[in-house]
């Protein structure tokens, strides 16, 4: 199944300014992956600083990952692309606290 897609305002600028032409090609190719099977192809996200409606995501870039929030509308079908940023990173284990770490001698 292919959909429509819709770039937020802010996707554009982020693309524009924050990535490297690699990672705007890759940002294209998994977008077009996504288009074919939006809910496969992605996970869901839920944020609220965001929206109050359940998104999607999915990730693009090498190195630093970043990823592209997106609202899927199964009703028109289409993909509306409404943020690109940074992935968080997930704290190492060690990082977090964790007493069974290597630091401990364990």
């Amino acid at each position: 199944m292919r959909v429509k897609v819709e770039l937020q305002d802010d996707v554009y600028s982020y693309l524009r300014h924050d990535c490297t032409l690699d990672e705007v090609l890759d940002f294209t190719e998994k977008l077009q992956a996504v288009r074919e099977s939006p809910i496969h192809r992605s996970e869901p996200h839920f944020d609220p600083a965001v929206s109050r409606f359940a998104l999607r995501r999915f990730t693009f870039g090498a190195g630093a990952q970043k990823i592209a929030i997106f609202l899927w509308d199964a009703a028109e079908p289409r993909i509306v692309v409404v943020e690109c940023r940074m992935s968080r990173q997930r704290p190492k284990r060690n990082d977090a606290g964790d007493p069974g770490g290597a630091e401990n001698g364990n």
